[in-house]
């Protein structure tokens, strides 16, 4: 992006069924040593909130708790009424 380096990672395997939480936060770690910044994305309109504590914890562990503090929060899918799902 105008000559300044990124590296973007998308997570969608996190908490999935397969469990290869593990190999993608290893794929991310090898990448990047310390992010400079982060999204992390959620759907509103989805009911997952242990799956959210989840991948919370494991971001956590694998790249510290410090994360959180260059992190923004994207909340998608908020206009959605619980009836339209």
């Amino acid at each position: 992006m105008n000559g300044v380096k990124a590296i973007i990672f998308d997570t969608p395997g996190l908490r999935d069924e397969k469990g290869n939480d593990e190999t993608y936060i290893e794929l991310m770690r090898s990448k990047v040593e310390k992010p400079d910044s982060m999204l992390y994305v959620s759907r509103l309109d989805e009911t997952r909130k242990e799956d959210d504590r989840q991948v919370i914890k494991i971001i956590s562990s694998a790249l510290g708790e410090k994360v959180w503090e260059y992190t923004v929060l994207v909340f998608t899918f908020a206009n959605v009424k619980a009836s339209q799902y």
